[in-house]
């Protein structure tokens, strides 16, 4: 009887034994595969500046309109959290008016902007030469980029300071003729008498940034009321682009056709860098930086309206 006990107290102790071993060659598998579900955080940084139109049109001041605008941000990032291996994280850092003199570059002059229209290839370019704040001296740093928000329509238009490309009209004189043209494609022209062509009018875009550029020098213009979030999904659009090929998220860029890339527009610049672009972490290792202010929530649209509740629509 005691040795058939002996024998039993033998095998729990055995059995005990075994199992402390599985589950400690386990534990590094284990550790392997949390490592995997929590893969890397991207970052990216958002600064909002804010032109005379968009400021002019909003009916929000002081703490409301910075409550706006971080909301703004906020409905952005939303459309961001599909995003998980990894996973990426968009941050408000602030915002400012543009200055008389950046206003004059990114919006235009009276040759370059109507009454109602931005050339946003004009822009873009503009504001990636813009520091993110006003006291800095130097250009936009790489995971951040400075976002201007205007009430104004945008269009792919960029000015082309060489010969006019367009068979000059008849009925018009040299004199008439702008040294500079606008190019948003010759697929938006139709021959008519005569050998003349009538452009249509170029069509609004809602938002335009450069394809991939968000380690390089990166910037976006887009178009909101001021009033009630109607630029949000362009702004994320936007974000998504400047991402390039590491953005695989669910969000429409882009859509380009076969002979798109290579024709002399900003279209197919844009179409043909993403055609050629690759998926290479080394050209996007800005995006592993963290940003300061990233342990905070944002404020939401929908947060916003709950505060200001004198607001809501």
């Amino acid at each position: 009887m005691n040795a058939l006990k002996l024998r039993e107290l033998l095998l729990l102790l055995l059995s005990a034994s075994v199992s402390a071993a599985v589950e400690e060659a386990k534990a590094p598998e284990q550790a392997g595969c949390i490592g995997q579900a929590t893969e890397k955080t991207w970052y990216l940084g958002v600064y909002v500046a804010t032109d005379a139109t968009f400021r002019a049109c909003t009916a929000y001041k002081a703490q409301v309109l910075e409550d706006y605008l971080e909301a703004f941000v906020g409905g952005v990032s939303l459309y961001f959290l599909d995003m998980k291996f990894p996973k990426i994280h968009i941050v408000y850092l602030g915002s400012r008016n543009l200055t008389n003199d950046e206003e004059k570059k990114v919006i235009g002059s009276v040759k370059s902007v109507t009454e109602t229209t931005v050339k946003g290839g004009d822009a873009v370019k503009h504001i990636m030469g813009l520091p993110l704040t006003l006291g800095d001296h130097e250009n936009i740093p790489e995971n951040e980029l400075l976002l201007v928000l205007t009430r104004l329509n945008i269009t792919e238009e960029e000015t082309k300071n060489s010969a006019n490309h367009v068979p000059p009209n008849p009925a018009s004189s040299e004199s008439d003729q702008d040294p500079d043209y606008d190019d948003y494609g010759d697929e938006d022209s139709k021959p008519l008498a005569r050998a003349a062509f009538e452009k249509k009018s170029p069509k609004n875009v809602g938002g335009m940034s450069d394809y991939g550029s968000i380690c390089l020098m990166s910037g976006a213009i887009v178009q909101d009321s001021g009033s009630n979030f109607s630029g949000v999904a362009n702004a994320a659009k936007e974000l998504a682009n400047v991402l390039g090929p590491m953005y695989n998220g669910t969000i429409n860029r882009r859509v380009c056709s076969e002979d798109d890339q290579g024709m002399d527009t900003y279209h197919g610049r844009q179409c043909g860098a993403m055609r050629n672009s690759q998926y290479d972490e080394e050209n996007f290792e800005c995006l592993k930086d963290e940003i300061n202010g990233t342990k905070g929530e944002m404020m939401t649209p929908h947060q916003f309206y709950k505060k200001h509740t004198a607001w809501t629509p």
